[in-house]
């Protein structure tokens, strides 16, 4: 990560896009989903294209002490609507990776900054999903990885409290 950190903001979307054709518009379907996910402090978001299958549900996971919970947030209609979403989700938060990539994101959303990481696949070689896991994320406490980062000297996480202080919005 480089010492200018990104935050992406992500627009609150409540509701899906209706009627058609605009309920299957990738860019809204992609930040309803995050919407989703980012009610909660922390939480994960899934999905997977199950072979043969027509479509797909989206799910969030809160980590809230019951791992079992499983909410769902919304159903892709076919593989191709899926798949747009998935590709929205890699040129936007992967950084132009469109089938397939990782990514360690600052997403903001009402005024919170959640640490994201991004795990996402979109070829038939590894298949069709993606996983988020996200957690509200406190520049003035944070956690080991946070610590080991910045004392072999990348000063990330520095450059993140600062952005945050300063009010910096992408």
């Amino acid at each position: 990560m480089s010492q200018e950190t990104e935050i992406i903001e992500v627009p609150e979307c409540s509701e899906l896009p209706n009627p058609a054709p605009y309920d299957e518009d990738p860019v809204a379907f992609a930040d309803f989903v995050l919407t989703s996910l980012l009610k909660h402090e922390s939480a994960s978001l899934y999905a997977k294209w199950p072979a043969k299958e027509k479509g797909v549900t989206w799910y969030v996971r809160p980590k809230n002490g019951n791992s079992d919970l499983e909410l769902p947030s919304a159903i892709s209609p076919s593989i191709g609507h899926f798949r747009s979403v998935l590709a929205r989700f890699g040129y936007h938060y992967l950084s132009i990776q469109v089938y397939s990539g990782y990514a360690c994101k600052f997403l903001r959303q009402r005024e919170k900054v959640f640490r994201c990481e991004i795990f996402m696949s979109n070829n038939s070689q590894s298949g069709f999903w993606i996983e988020i896991h996200s957690a509200v994320y406190n520049p003035f406490q944070p956690d080991e990885s946070d610590v080991q980062a910045d004392a072999v000297g990348h000063g990330a996480f520095k450059a993140l409290r600062a952005a945050i202080g300063k009010g910096v919005r992408d």
